[in-house]
C-alpha cells in the first residue's frame, strides 16, 4: 500500500509542477515501469508495460490532472491492480525447496553429454523444451512439449492453395526472380543491420511445410547471393541469404533425421564459404541469421547449428583481421543458450585466454566479450551453486598470474631490436604489452562481476 500512496504523491506533484510537460510524465512512467524489477518482474515485461502506458499517454494525463481526487484516485487503482496482477510484492519469500542453478536433475537439458538419437524413433520421442527457465529455478507442476513430429504435404497429398505455391517454388526462374526482388526491396534500408522478420517467417513455413522439396532451388540461389559482386548489391544479397538460411534451419526442426542429414550436408559446405567471406558489410546479418536460428529452443535440438559454431572456435583459417573478428561474432550468438551449454562456455574460455595476446586489438576487444558472457552463469544464488559453468574466480587467477608473470619479464626484457639504424620493438615485447592491455581489460570485466 505504501507503494500506491508513494505514486499518489509523485503523479500529484508531477500534476501540480509540469502538466503540460509531457517528457517529464514520461519519465515519470519510466521510473514507476522499472519499480517491478526489484520485484521479480523481469525488465522486457516492464518495457512493455511502460510502452503501454505510452501509447495511451494523453488518456492517462488527462486522468491524472484532472481536478476530481476520485478520477485520479482509480487511475492510481488502476496501476496498483497492474502491480498486483503481475505477482509484485514487498516481501520475498524464499521457497526452501527451490535450488536455482546447476543441479542432478537439470543436467539433461544441457548439451553436455548429449548423444544425438540414431534412429527416428528415438528422435520423435526425446523431450525437447525450448524455453530457457523450465528447470533452472525449480520444476512446474506439468510440463508440456510436443512429439518431434510433423505432417508434411508431399506432391501427392496437398490441397489446392497449397499446390499452387508448390509449384511456384518449384520453379527455379520464379525463385530467382523473388530473390531479386529481395535485394531490390532492401535498397531503401541500407542502414537496416537485422534481417526481415516477415521474409524469416515466410521461408520459415515454406521448409515446416514442404520439407526438402524447395532445397535444391533455393541452395543454387544462395550461392549466387554470396557472390554478389556488385558493391551497391552485396549487403542486400547477403540479407536474403541469411533471412533463407534461417528459414531453413528453423523451418527443419520436425523434419526426420534423415532429412536434416541431407540439409546439413547442404548447409555446412555453404557456411563455411560464407565465413571465408565475411565482411564489416555482411557478418552482422549472418550473426542475425543464427540467432533467429537459434532463439527459444533447445540447444540439444539445435546441436547441429551449435556444431558448426563449435568448430570455428579451434578454426585457425583466417582471411584477414575483420574476417576474424566476425567468425568471433558469430559465436557470440551462443549467448542466446545461456546456461544450457557448459560444455561449450568451457571451450571458449580456454581458448580464449590462451588467445589475449593477440597481435590485433579489435580481434582482443571481441575476446573479452565473449569472455564475459562465458562466465555469468557463474552465480552466488540462495539454496543453489552452479557446478557446471566456468568458475570466475578461477579465469581471473590464471590470468592475473599469468599477469604477473608477463610484467615480471618485461621489466628484464630488452624493448627494442636495432639494426642496420632501423629500431623496432621485439616482437616478444609486442606480444607481452598486448597481453598486459588485454588483462587490464579482463580486471575491468571482473569488476563488474564482484
Amino acid at each position: 500500500m505504501r507503494l500506491v500512496t508513494d505514486i499518489g504523491k509523485l503523479l500529484d506533484i508531477l500534476v501540480e509542477n509540469h502538466s503540460d510537460d509531457v517528457s517529464s510524465m514520461k519519465k515519470a512512467l519510466k521510473i514507476l515501469s522499472l519499480s517491478p524489477i526489484y520485484y521479480g518482474i523481469s525488465r522486457q515485461d516492464a518495457d512493455a508495460w511502460r510502452r503501454a502506458f505510452n501509447s495511451n499517454k494523453r488518456l492517462f494525463k488527462n486522468k491524472i490532472c484532472d481536478e476530481r481526487q476520485d478520477l485520479r484516485f482509480l487511475t492510481i487503482e488502476t496501476m496498483a491492480l497492474q502491480i498486483e496482477n503481475n505477482g509484485q510484492s514487498s516481501i520475498t519469500i524464499i521457497d526452501d525447496g527451490c535450488h536455482p542453478g546447476d543441479r542432478d536433475d537439470n543436467a539433461w537439458l544441457t548439451i553436455d553429454d548429449y548423444i544425438p538419437p540414431k534412429t527416428q524413433i528415438e528422435w520423435e520421442q526425446t523431450c525437447f523444451l525450448d524455453k530457457l527457465f523450465h528447470g533452472y529455478n525449480t520444476w512446474p507442476k506439468i510440463v508440456k512439449y510436443s512429439i518431434n513430429k510433423r505432417e508434411r504435404y508431399s506432391r501427392n497429398n496437398m490441397p489446392e492453395q497449397a499446390a499452387i505455391l508448390y509449384n511456384r517454388f518449384m520453379d527455379r526462374n520464379f525463385v530467382k526472380r523473388l530473390t531479386q526482388f529481395m535485394i531490390l526491396d532492401d535498397e531503401g534500408d541500407n542502414d537496416e543491420i537485422t534481417l526481415d522478420k516477415t521474409r524469416f517467417a515466410m521461408f520459415k513455413g515454406l521448409f515446416r511445410n514442404f520439407g526438402l522439396a524447395f532445397i535444391d532451388n533455393f541452395m543454387e540461389q544462395v550461392y549466387v547471393l554470396i557472390h554478389e559482386k556488385m558493391k551497391e548489391k552485396q549487403k542486400g544479397s547477403h540479407r536474403v541469404a541469411a533471412e533463407i538460411v534461417a528459414g531453413m534451419i528453423r523451418g527443419s526442426k520436425c523434419w526426420t533425421l534423415e532429412m536434416l542429414d541431407e540439409l546439413w550436408e547442404h548447409l555446412t559446405t555453404f557456411l563455411n564459404e560464407v565465413c571465408i567471406n565475411l565482411s564489416s558489410n555482411t557478418f552482422l546479418y549472418w550473426g542475425s541469421c543464427f540467432k533467429y536460428t537459434m532463439e527459444n529452443k533447445d540447444p540439444r535440438r539445435m546441436y547441429r547449428p551449435i556444431q558448426f559454431l563449435r568448430a570455428l572456435i579451434n578454426n585457425q583459417t583466417s582471411v584477414n583481421t575483420l574476417n576474424e573478428v566476425s567468425r568471433w561474432y558469430l559465436i557470440q550468438q551462443l549467448d542466446i543458450f545461456e546456461w544450457r551449454i557448459p560444455s561449450i562456455w568451457y571451450s571458449i574460455n580456454e581458448h580464449v585466454k590462451k588467445q589475449l595476446d593477440h597481435p590485433f586489438k579489435v580481434v582482443r576487444d571481441r575476446m573479452v566479450i565473449i569472455l564475459s558472457l562465458s562466465l555469468r552463469f557463474d552465480l552466488t544464488l540462495f539454496h543453489g551453486k552452479p557446478t557446471r559453468q566456468p568458475s570466475i574466480d578461477q579465469s581471473i587467477d590464471e590470468i592475473r598470474e599469468r599477469l604477473h608473470q608477463t610484467i615480471e619479464t618485461y621489466e628484464k626484457t630488452s624493448l627494442v631490436n636495432m639494426s642496420d639504424q632501423l629500431i623496432e620493438i621485439n616482437s616478444e615485447v609486442r606480444q607481452m604489452l598486448n597481453f598486459i592491455e588485454t588483462g587490464r581489460d579482463v580486471e575491468f570485466v571482473a569488476n563488474q562481476y564482484d
